[in-house]
């Protein structure tokens, strides 16, 4: 990372949103471009949107082992990979059984 990116970093990281607005500008077309690739061009806005917002709110957790376009490029696909479930949609632990499955297991246990 660049000494001027490490600065604007740290700048961001304690709070001072111009220095991340001239980070979102030095990295927003790469991350677009990467996530357009991920999720297809469509949604490649809303999930950059998304992966900035991310990393301001965990700047704080930044450890400058990777480059900062890294680090965001990260984020973005953590956050495309992992689908998002709509409020009120049951979780997968809630939904019922395969009956394929609770047939094999009902007579697994009629053989003991």
């Amino acid at each position: 990372m660049h000494d001027d990116e490490a600065f604007l970093v740290a700048r961001a990281a304690g709070g001072d949103r111009g220095a991340f607005a001239v980070l979102v500008a030095r990295h927003e077309a790469r991350l677009r471009h990467f996530l357009a690739r991920v999720v297809g061009p469509h949604e490649a806005d809303d999930a950059a949107q998304d992966a900035f917002l991310k990393a301001w709110l965990a700047l704080d957790r930044y450890r400058g082992e990777a480059g900062f376009g890294a680090w965001l490029a990260g984020i973005g696909w953590r956050a495309a990979a992992i689908p998002v479930i709509p409020r009120g949609t049951p979780s997968a632990t809630k939904l019922p059984r395969d009956p394929a499955r609770r047939g094999s297991n009902s007579s697994a246990r009629s053989r003991r």
